[in-house]
């Protein structure tokens, strides 16, 4: 229902600088994408994949994920929260469908994420050590394309939780 309200009102939402973005507009759109956030992250795996499925629909009909106004006020949210979905292991089965919307973030801007955003939320969410993400997250460097991207970044999923669970009989 939610996708539908966004595509119904693409053009009051998605304008070309958030600057240009009206107060309720911005704030719907805040609601919106703060409810789509939860529902990743609720238990109830069918909610879940319902969100990922209404995020990737909106990306193929808009490029949701490439939008100034989503970039810049959404998206470090968003990529939080999958990655820390798959770094718990919510919800395994849809694995392979979170690991493919985080490539379709990623992969626009491959650089910066790899550099900057992703680090930054291992290092925070995570618990590791900048030197650990930092290493990580170069395995994703060279990962320009979706499928790609998306295998190796199970294996940094993987390895991201081996870590945490290093670092946590260290400091024990």
């Amino acid at each position: 229902m939610l996708g539908k309200i966004i595509c119904a009102r693409w053009r009051q939402y998605f304008v070309p600088s958030p600057n240009e973005l009206d107060a309720t507009a911005k704030e719907e759109l805040r609601s919106i994408m703060i409810i789509f956030c939860a529902g990743i992250v609720e238990l109830e795996l069918e909610t879940a994949k319902v969100v990922i499925g209404q995020l990737n629909m909106l990306h193929a009909k808009h490029s949701l994920f490439t939008k100034e106004v989503f970039i810049s006020q959404f998206y470090n949210d968003f990529v939080s929260t999958l990655f820390v979905t798959l770094v718990n292991r919510e919800h395994d089965i849809l694995l392979d469908d979170i690991c493919d919307t985080l490539a379709v973030m990623a992969c626009p801007n491959l650089d910066q994420f790899c550099n900057k955003i992703l680090p930054a939320i291992m290092e925070t969410n995570c618990g590791l050590s900048e030197e650990q993400a930092s290493k990580l997250c170069g395995r994703l460097l060279n990962c320009h394309e979706v499928p790609t991207f998306s295998i190796t970044l199970k294996g940094v999923v993987h390895d991201t939780g081996f870590c945490r669970l290093m670092n946590s009989l260290t400091t024990a």
